[in-house]
């Protein structure tokens, strides 16, 4: 057939990022003593970098009978963050800190091979569909850590 390009509605999709990162701390030590040599309370900052794996999963169009479709792709990404730790005890602390992460632009190709579509009365029809999207986050957790 002849290429053609048209666009259909996406009724949901689903993005999923898994991420392999080494990141580079400084912790600058507050409130030491004999009980905690490293400080009570610590600041830290730090960045790094790695690798995003991204899947979208979404749905055909009429065209095809409806059936879930999915690409992959790994894009290099960065993260900056920040946080404050207060340790409680010796090995039991709060913290609190904030996390940026922004990604490379992810793309996805999706190709499908439909059987028995109703609009070509009965033959296959073949769907091609393409999208792009890169990641920014704005990342607070808060919560106890536990230290061995």
């Amino acid at each position: 057939g002849a290429p053609s390009s048209f666009r259909t509605g996406v009724q949901s999709a689903d993005f999923e990022i898994y991420t392999l990162a080494v990141n580079v701390l400084y912790r600058a030590p507050f409130l030491t003593g004999a009980d905690f040599p490293h400080g009570r309370a610590q600041l830290y900052g730090g960045a790094g970098a790695g690798a995003f794996i991204a899947t979208m999963h979404t749905r055909t169009s009429p065209l095809d009978p409806n059936r879930r479709i999915q690409d992959t792709d790994v894009e290099p990404g960065v993260q900056v963050l920040g946080g404050v730790k207060f340790f409680l005890l010796r090995n039991l602390a709060l913290f609190a800190e904030y996390r940026f992460v922004h990604t490379a632009e992810f793309t996805f190709d999706f190709k499908t091979n439909g059987t028995a579509s109703p609009i070509f009365g009965g033959g296959p029809a073949t769907e091609t569909a393409r999208d792009r999207s890169d990641s920014t986050q704005h990342q607070a957790a808060f919560g106890i850590a536990v230290h061995w």
